[in-house]
C-alpha cells in the first residue's frame, strides 16, 4: 500500500536510506540522514511510502529543484526501494503517486538526477516517459572515484 508518510515511518526510511548512502552511488552524499533531520523532512515537503504489513519497503518524494520563483513549476524526485521491493513494480507505483502529487501543488516538470553509471535508474525513467537532458560529467565524487550526472526530465 502507497501512502503519505507519517513520523512513525521515520525509522523504516531511514533503514533504507542510510543503507543505499553507505552502500552505493545512488546517491553521492556520504552523510548518513539523522532521524531529527527525517522527523522535519516529513513535515516540510510531500513523502510517501510503501507500507507493506507495518514495514516499509520504499519511499518517494520531490521538493524544488532550484530556488528561486522563476523554477516554481519544476521538482525534483527521489525514489528508493529496499533491496526486497526492487523488480516488482513499486517504483513505478510511488513514481506515479508522486506526479500526480506534484501536478495538484502546481509543479509541472519533473527532473531525475542519476549517476551515470547506473543504466537501470535510466532505463527505469526512460520507461516511465524521461527524457535525457544534460550530461555533467564527473560532478559527484562518493568511494574515492569521481561520478558524471545524468539529468532526466518529464512533461507532466
Amino acid at each position: 500500500m502507497i501512502r503519505g508518510a507519517v513520523l512513525a515511518d521515520v525509522e523504516g526510511i531511514l533503514d533504507i536510506w542510510n543503507t543505499v548512502i553507505r552502500e552505493s552511488t545512488i546517491t553521492f552524499t556520504t552523510v548518513q540522514k539523522t532521524k531529527a533531520e527525517l522527523d522535519a523532512w516529513i513535515k516540510d515537503r510531500p513523502v510517501f511510502v510503501i507500507d507493506q504489513d507495518g514495514q516499509i519497503m520504499g519511499f518517494a518524494s520531490y521538493g524544488p529543484f532550484r530556488v528561486g520563483p522563476g523554477y516554481r513549476f519544476v521538482a525534483e524526485h527521489s525514489i528508493y526501494l529496499s533491496e526486497a521491493a526492487q523488480g516488482r513494480g513499486l517504483g513505478a507505483e510511488l513514481l506515479s503517486v508522486i506526479e500526480h502529487s506534484a501536478v495538484k501543488s502546481g509543479i509541472d516538470v519533473l527532473i531525475a538526477g542519476c549517476d551515470g553509471g547506473n543504466a537501470q535508474a535510466q532505463r527505469f525513467h526512460e520507461k516511465q516517459g524521461f527524457t535525457h537532458v544534460a550530461l555533467l560529467p564527473g560532478v559527484g565524487e562518493k568511494f574515492g572515484a569521481r561520478h558524471d550526472l545524468v539529468l532526466m526530465q518529464k512533461k507532466l
